[in-house]
């Protein structure tokens, strides 16, 4: 099975992942990518903010999962 790396970057800067995880194919990577920045941002943005996270199989970028949130006050 490939092996898939997933390079996080937030306010606080960027963490390369060199460990990576073993999945069987690229749609199997897109869903773990969006399962794992969907938790990454519910656990670390309580304010206007984004986490992107970019996938990886060998050395090339597969695609980046971009997670953002904007907090807009009330219109009365």
């Amino acid at each position: 099975m490939p092996r898939y790396y997933f390079d996080l970057r937030d306010r606080s800067g960027a963490l390369e992942d060199n460990v990576g995880e073993e999945l069987e194919n690229d749609a199997a990577a897109r869903k773990e990518a969006v399962r794992a920045a969907t938790a990454i941002a519910r656990d670390t943005l309580d304010s206007d903010g984004s986490i992107s996270l970019a996938v990886r199989k060998d050395a090339a970028t597969l695609f980046t999962v971009v997670l953002a949130i904007s907090i807009a006050p009330a219109h009365s």
